[in-house]
């Protein structure tokens, strides 16, 4: 009896081991995979587009990765997802938000954990001009593409700009 107590209970440890990373995402294919599952296109849609990291901003223990849905020739769509950070490369999803606000094509902000996010992948987009109720106002530029930036501070205003600091419609 003691020889089948000591197989269940090894089994037993065996199965928490091996179930304990089941929830577990591992780097940006892992991360790639789960946006896969968790962006809200038909699966048709999906299977045709490419999706791919442009940054992630961050807050405490949770990142805020943006994903880049596209096809040649078709317009992009870009998703904010929300994961935890649980090890060093390791993740699991806490949440998809499906309504950035995109004011200019290939341009998306987010307000998230108090802060705004931005994804900028507009070859035309030079800077953002960020304005806070500080008075404070800064033109952040825009460092190659795609690019990800966030503020620690909410603005009251914000805007794309080009290289000669116009506003992009």
């Amino acid at each position: 009896m003691n020889r089948i107590k000591k197989i269940l209970i090894g089994l037993v440890c065996l199965c928490v081991i091996l179930l304990s990373g089941c929830g577990s995402i591992s780097g940006a294919d892992g991360l790639i995979e789960k946006a896969r599952e968790e962006i809200p296109l038909s699966e048709t849609e999906l299977e045709n587009k490419n999706i791919e990291i442009a940054g992630y901003s961050s807050s405490d223990e949770n990142r805020l990765y943006w994903f880049i849905a596209w096809k040649e020739g078709q317009a992009s769509s870009y998703w904010p997802i929300e994961f935890e950070v649980t090890g060093e490369d390791k993740y699991s999803f806490v949440h998809i938000y499906k309504n950035p606000i995109t004011r200019v094509e290939n341009v998306a902000a987010l307000l998230w954990n108090d802060m705004y996010s931005f994804v900028i992948n507009n070859e035309a987009c030079s800077y953002i001009h960020i304005e806070y109720g500080s008075g404070l106002t800064e033109d952040v530029a825009v460092d190659g593409l795609p690019f990800v930036y966030s503020t620690e501070e909410i603005p009251v205003y914000y805007d794309f700009l080009d290289a000669d600091k116009n506003i992009i419609q």
